[in-house]
């Protein structure tokens, strides 16, 4: 980005921030990229190599082995990825023996956990992700800080993760999950308590939330959203909040939280790259409340001093101190309810032998390592 472009002379460190953040890029020949549309035809040197797209209703792609891959000839000759948009068909089809793994929709997550014969063959993983509600900090009355502590104390998250999520994510203390450099286990967030949050709207001026103008939560339609829409509103009506529910299509819901048109929403983040920069800097630096990441426009000096110190320092206890100090702040300013860290389940086949899921998810799954036992 120009941050790190700019500080590049002044920063030794600059120049490795700016190929881990490319991590995710990928160079194509500039001849093949201007004539044929990459997604019609893309070119690359990985394990397996395009084949061709159906033209039918399930565009489904298909990839065949690159026998001349640097590290060696993959184990599969093809693989097929077609496109089921139905969460439920993809798991009948699963069933029925069409495809060698399925994501687990969250209508059956509970009866596939306590499947004796399913349980061997289901692969879950913690991901470095964050489900948060946002508020953006430059609309009233978001930008008063009781109001946004006094919504975080209201909002029952861990009943949302029990009844809502079936107990699949785990309750998101601040804006760093574990596993990943600067999660601070020490780090305590807003408990569930109806008395703490009407004394934060009493601070805020709006005692037992008289005064207070209506609000509304934004968030893109799909069941578990709007489950989980319909509980943070009942939760905010507990203590005095007068709140409104807007459900929109993802694109609508995420066009209007780029302008800056909605107060309160429903969001989600998933890290670009191993590293905490590219949660915590993209979500809180206030060099990305343009739209850009930072839906919550929020802006705090010392913040932005300490996910730049994050950015160039080598030494990795320093560094961790600066995120977990940034963390600190962040979740006191409460810019974000932070509901829940992300994850992933994936039933396979018992024949699907080396599939191994980690906290970058399914994106990076190595498939050159996967092979059928007979």
């Amino acid at each position: 980005d120009d941050h790190t472009v700019e500080s590049t002379l002044e920063k030794p460190f600059a120049p490795f921030l700016s190929l881990l953040a490319m991590c995710n890029a990928f160079i194509v020949p500039q001849e093949d990229a201007e004539s044929t549309p990459l997604e019609e035809l893309p070119v690359g040197s990985g394990p397996f190599v395009w084949d061709n797209r159906d033209k039918n209703k399930e565009k489904t792609i298909h990839l065949v082995a690159n026998n001349e891959y640097y590290l060696g000839r993959p184990w599969l000759d093809r693989i097929e990825f077609p496109f089921i948009e139905d969460g439920k068909e993809r798991y009948n089809q699963f069933n029925d023996g069409k495809l060698s793994q399925v994501d687990v929709p969250d209508a059956v997550y509970k009866s596939v956990k306590q499947d004796g014969a399913l349980v061997p063959n289901l692969i879950e993983a913690n991901l470095w992700g964050i489900n948060y509600l946002g508020f953006n900090t430059t609309i009233k009355p978001f930008d008063n800080v009781w109001i946004r502590r006094a919504a975080a104390y209201a909002i029952d998250r861990e009943s949302i993760i029990k009844l809502v999520l079936n107990d699949r994510d785990k309750l998101a203390q601040g804006p760093l999950p574990p596993g990943i450099i600067g999660y601070d286990e020490q780090l305590q967030g807003y408990e569930y308590s109806i008395e703490k949050a009407k004394e934060c709207l009493e601070k805020a001026g709006y005692p037992n939330g008289k005064g207070l103008p209506p609000i509304c939560m934004c968030y893109n339609q799909d069941a578990m959203n709007t489950r989980t829409a319909e509980f943070v509103q009942a939760n905010l009506c507990d203590v005095g909040f007068d709140c409104g529910l807007q459900k929109s299509d993802f694109g609508t819901h995420l066009t209007a939280i780029e302008k800056g048109e909605s107060g309160m929403f429903r969001l989600g983040w998933t890290s670009d790259y191993p590293d905490p920069d590219a949660i915590v800097y993209s979500l809180f630096h206030s060099s990305n409340s343009n739209g850009s990441s930072n839906f919550t426009r929020y802006k705090n000096d010392e913040v932005d001093k300490l996910l730049e110190l994050a950015r160039y320092e080598t030494e990795t206890t320093k560094r961790v101190q600066y995120y977990k100090d940034a963390a600190k702040l962040i979740v006191s300013d409460a810019p974000c309810v932070f509901l829940h860290y992300y994850s992933v389940s994936i039933l396979k086949q018992p024949n699907v032998m080396g599939l191994k899921v980690g906290p970058m998810g399914e994106s990076v799954v190595e498939y050159r390592h996967i092979w059928f036992a007979k």
